[in-house]
């Protein structure tokens, strides 16, 4: 199938790169790796395997509205998707993110700074969703989506990451040291 990557930022291209390792080495047919237009020379040199699809950033290293209309255009033939590795989170990366989880009706895999724009902008989103839903939190991730201490979210990690996914309708991957 072809994966969809939307991943990095400046300071913050690993976090993209690993994303496209990941998906090259677990057998996806084509994985096309978006990123803002100010990082395609990294990506260029360090991924060669990968389809690499810059898209304009306005010279600022992380993703614009600007971006958004391309964006929609690049993913219409993916399989799924992968949204949030590294890019980062301001008012304009939050809209992004979710004019991306509402326009897409494949599955999507929502990661990293994807969760925490969701998180900050309307968790509720979510459940609008056409295709399916997995996101891959972490402890401080899952804790800011659903406003919960992470203590408590440690003391019954099953429980909340069953919460989670009943509450939106999605499938939800608690990562931490026992991965739920």
């Amino acid at each position: 199938g072809r994966v969809g990557i939307i991943a990095g930022s400046l300071g913050m291209t690993g976090a993209s790169y690993l994303s496209t390792m990941a998906a090259l080495r677990t057998g996806s047919g084509l994985v096309y790796t978006i990123i803002p237009k100010s990082l395609n020379s990294i990506f260029s040199i360090k991924l060669i395997e990968a389809i690499i699809k810059p898209v304009e950033d306005d010279a600022t290293g992380h993703f614009t509205l600007n971006s958004v209309e391309k964006i929609k255009e690049l993913i219409k033939n993916m399989n799924v998707l992968v949204i949030g590795p590294g890019i980062g989170i301001d008012e304009e990366r939050k809209e992004l993110v979710k004019e991306l989880l509402l326009d897409y009706n494949n599955s999507i895999v929502l990661d990293a700074d994807g969760i925490n724009c969701i998180s900050m902008y309307n968790p509720n989103i979510l459940s609008t969703r056409k295709g399916d839903t997995i996101i891959t939190p972490h402890l401080g991730e899952a804790s800011r989506l659903l406003n919960v201490d992470i203590k408590k979210i440690q003391e019954n990690p099953i429980n909340y990451s069953k919460y989670i996914s009943n509450k939106y309708n999605i499938i939800t991957v608690l990562k931490g040291k026992n991965t739920v």
